[in-house]
């Protein structure tokens, strides 16, 4: 295998040093290495490299494995440190494990090391790519928050429920601002929101979210809501997408969304969400007080359909253009000499 290792040694000792380095070497490690045998030595080590292993002695004149351990955890460094002595009572070897030592081996049985090795290695492996991918997430969810908090209106994300009950699941800060309702409000009370809308606008609202859960495309709703007491209804528009997506022209797509639809009710799980985005409108020429909200649903299902009339009007044309050049062709070539 002959592995790479960069392993800093606390070992008082020559000797026991050359023999652990020959058991990495057997054990299938390649060591670069240092030897340190007090706190000074071992804190400008820690400084100035990098290293993947600590083997520290249990007891050496100046210094001690549990010294040594106290020191390693105060540069904050996830790596294996795993003590090997001589000379190491049961109650000693446990206080240290229980003290951050990853691991204690005998000196007089090596054969323990390589394998105790290999595993603190592997973990801290696993350790390092679990820190990396939260780090990541804390820095994406850190860059939505910067994007969402500067969007006009406000971005929620809801989940129906089997009996076609909802709830939000997250609601960004814009909500105060077009709604009146702060985020951690709405999250845990919904009704808070529907207490908003006018009454004679709620159905065309639970369409548009029937239809946005159910893995339509999306939709979209324009109603009044009342923010304020004692001022005039706002118009809002709220355009819902559903997270699950609607598999675009792939019917294996939109075949997999029903069944999980499907599914969902019937075992009861409301992980059913849409995601949309809600702003403040003005109304439309003519939409007035007594305009009426309504769901829009998907523009492309309603374009306008082709005069069938027309079409055989024009095809019949063609056709009768097509058969005069014929016979103009052929009068012609019956003019002609031979």
């Amino acid at each position: 295998m002959n592995q790479p290792l960069r392993v800093l040694l606390v070992e008082d000792s020559a000797d026991d040093a050359e023999l652990l380095l020959w058991t990495l070497q057997r054990g299938g490690y390649r060591p670069e290495h240092a030897r340190v045998s007090d706190a000074a030595g071992m804190t400008a080590a820690l400084d100035g490299s990098a290293w993947d292993l600590i083997i520290a002695d249990y007891s050496l004149p100046q210094f001690s494995g549990i010294a040594a351990l106290e020191l390693f955890k105060t540069h904050n460094i996830d790596i294996p440190f795993i003590i090997v002595s001589g000379h190491i009572g049961e109650d000693d070897a446990v206080a240290a494990m229980k003290g951050g030592a990853h691991d204690y081996v005998m000196k007089r049985n090596l054969s323990r090391l390589i394998p105790a090795i290999d595993r603190e290695m592997r973990e801290a492996a696993m350790r390092a790519a679990r820190h990396a991918a939260e780090k990541k997430l804390l820095e994406n969810e850190a860059r939505l928050s910067a994007i969402l908090s500067n969007i006009p209106g406000v971005v929620f994300q809801l989940a129906l429920e089997p009996d076609n009950s909802w709830h939000f699941s997250y609601v960004s800060e814009g909500s105060e601002s077009l709604l009146g309702v702060p985020p951690d409000q709405l999250v845990r009370n919904a009704a808070l929101f529907l207490d908003l809308i006018k009454a004679e606008d709620r159905a065309a609202l639970d369409a548009c979210i029937a239809n946005a859960g159910s893995g339509q495309a999306g939709a979209r709703w324009e109603g009044r809501i009342s923010a304020r007491p004692g001022n005039e209804p706002r118009w809002i528009n709220l355009r819902f997408s559903p997270t699950g997506g609607s598999g675009g022209g792939d019917p294996r797509r939109r075949h997999h969304d029903k069944h999980h639809l499907n599914q969902a009710r019937r075992t009861g799980n409301p992980r059913i969400p849409s995601a949309a985005v809600g702003t403040h409108f003005s109304p439309r020429e003519g939409q007035g007080a007594g305009a009426h909200a309504h769901c829009p649903g998907n523009p492309r299902r309603h374009r306008r359909q082709p005069d069938r009339d027309q079409d055989r009007s024009d095809v019949a044309g063609r056709q009768g253009a097509g058969q005069r050049r014929s016979a103009g062709r052929q009068n012609q070539a019956a003019r002609q000499p031979c």
